[in-house]
């Protein structure tokens, strides 16, 4: 297997318009189906063998609701000075033998975060001026730790 794989289901507009596809997990698509295929993909890879040396991140790309209390920042002028600033928060999962366990980041993290945290593990330069920036959420993992077992399998 590649050092760095990315697992995703492919979202067209085809299968947007399937009331049983388990491609992305919109309010219309059923949560069971999307949870599966998740629960799927985690099985495959510590089936395969991989748990002991993988790093999990399940993300979405869209956020949960209004009922965030955290306003989003301002983290960069764009270049008319116009201030960017991200939008309400999106969860990410971490599931790795040396992810904290029932922990919480309090720090920033955006998407970019995952680009920073693959270029931070492979010695890789920045991109751009916003992964250069961008934290690396290597405070989700404890190293110290001794590794901890795959998750169990749970039905969908």
């Amino acid at each position: 297997m590649a050092t760095l794989s990315i697992l995703s289901k492919t979202y067209t507009r085809a299968n947007s318009l399937s009331p049983n596809s388990s491609a992305s997990m919109p309010a219309r698509e059923s949560f069971q189906t999307s949870r599966g295929c998740m629960r799927d993909q985690v099985n495959a890879i510590i089936k395969g063998g991989l748990w002991a040396n993988s790093v999990i991140f399940i993300t979405w790309d869209d956020w949960g609701g209004w009922f965030d209390h955290v306003d989003p920042p301002n983290v960069e002028p764009w270049t008319d000075g116009t201030q960017f600033r991200y939008g309400s928060r999106v969860g990410c999962l971490v599931l790795s033998p040396y992810a904290k366990r029932g922990y919480i980041s309090k720090a920033l993290h955006s998407h970019v975060s995952l680009l920073k945290f693959c270029e931070t593990t492979f010695g890789l330069s920045a991109l751009t001026k916003r992964d250069a920036a961008a934290d690396d959420m290597s405070d989700c993992f404890d190293f110290q730790q001794p590794p901890a077992p795959p998750p169990a399998s749970h039905p969908a």
